[in-house]
């Protein structure tokens, strides 16, 4: 496993980092243990952000999509389709960029 690129939580206590196996992996900084690892996207995750709140990580795929994450959970609340590359997201107050 590769990992591509990693995120802080707002609050500084997490760690999401996303890899070539498809996952994204949500770690505690204080103890370093896996708390949830993320599975749908497949293909390549190459980017992950935390929304401002904390609540929810968007995740970007070579498969095409935008995975929205419940970051408490681990589950999927949402997907957006019809990329036509590899792309990037990250959050802003307003809105998420793709």
């Amino acid at each position: 496993m590769c990992v591509v690129l990693v995120a802080f939580s707002p609050d500084g206590a997490r760690l999401v980092s996303c890899s070539d196996d498809k996952t994204v992996r949500l770690w505690s900084v204080q103890t370093g243990a896996v708390l949830k690892v993320m599975e749908g996207h497949h293909d390549r995750v190459n980017s992950v952000a935390y929304s401002p709140d904390g609540s929810l990580i968007a995740s970007g795929s070579a498969d095409r999509t935008v995975k929205m994450w419940n970051a408490a959970t681990g589950l999927q609340v949402d997907e957006y389709t019809g990329h036509s590359a590899g792309f990037s997201v990250s959050h802003s107050r307003q809105m998420v960029s793709v």
